[in-house]
């Protein structure tokens, strides 16, 4: 069990960007701004930064369920996180998520913490939800891999989480320049895939959304990725099946129209 309390008027600039995320169709930054809570879990009370959370309105549509982003502030943590969601259980299809993260890290695949919760939100019960763990070091301490850098690739690149830390910490910024010129010489041709890929955790990660038929986690944008300083390769880190439903590779492109029947 989660119990939040927010005061009215936080409490009120959540409500308001849930309503302006809802009038424009999607979640956009903007309507991502973090206010003050706390959080008590197992008798201990915690203060949070919450936001709403999600890139599609399916995180805040629901009446009172609302997906949320947590960062537990003073350097505490909760279940041993210091940053994880709080989700609306049917944005990660309420058991596929859990199902596949467990059979990655089966396969010494890196998986998320996760779990179900119940939560009380200024004392009205909310419900069940599906809490995520987020990207930082405490994520690949737990899979007892070495810190290195979360990333993910988009159309300018490489983006990497938690950037302050890095620019303070010669090893990790060593690794982050040598992480983009592996990117740059894999793009010129100039090296192989299994240079630069852990190509078996890769094929693990398509086998288990095989057997899920379910391939929205494997989009660029939906993945995310981690560079071992001691392999010097690049691992998935599975995450977002979403909801089982009979999906084809096709489907898996955005930019690629379905066929007329």
């Amino acid at each position: 069990n989660l119990y939040i309390d927010i005061n009215f008027r936080n409490w009120g600039k959540i409500r308001y960007n849930r309503e302006k995320a809802l009038a424009n169709g999607v979640i956009h930054s903007e309507t991502q701004e973090e206010v003050s809570a706390k959080i008590t879990y197992n008798n201990q009370t915690y203060p949070v930064d919450l936001r709403i959370t999600g890139s599609t309105i399916d995180h805040v549509a629901h009446p009172y369920k609302w997906s949320f982003s947590v960062k537990v502030k003073d350097g505490n943590r909760i279940m041993g996180m210091k940053k994880f969601a709080l989700l609306y259980p049917r944005a990660r299809g309420y058991l596929t998520d859990w199902i596949a993260t467990e059979l990655l890290k089966s396969q010494d695949v890196i998986g998320l913490r996760s779990n179900y919760v119940n939560i009380r939100i200024n004392g009205k019960d909310k419900g069940l939800y599906y809490l995520e763990e987020r990207f930082d070091k405490g994520l690949i301490e737990n899979n007892k891999f070495r810190e290195g850098i979360i990333f993910r690739i988009n159309y300018n690149g490489i983006s990497a989480y938690n950037n302050k830390t890095i620019k303070e910490n010669d090893e990790l910024s060593s690794q982050l320049i040598k992480l983009r010129r592996m990117v740059q010489s894999f793009l010129a041709g100039e090296i192989n895939a299994c240079d630069i890929f852990d190509l078996k955790k890769f094929a693990t990660l398509y086998v288990v959304s095989d057997v899920l038929n379910q391939k929205h986690a494997l989009l660029r944008q939906n993945m995310r990725l981690y560079f071992n300083p001691v392999t010097s390769l690049i691992e998935p880190i599975g995450r977002e099946w979403g909801y089982l439903r009979k999906e084809t590779q096709l489907q898996t492109s955005l930019s690629i129209e379905k066929p007329n029947p």
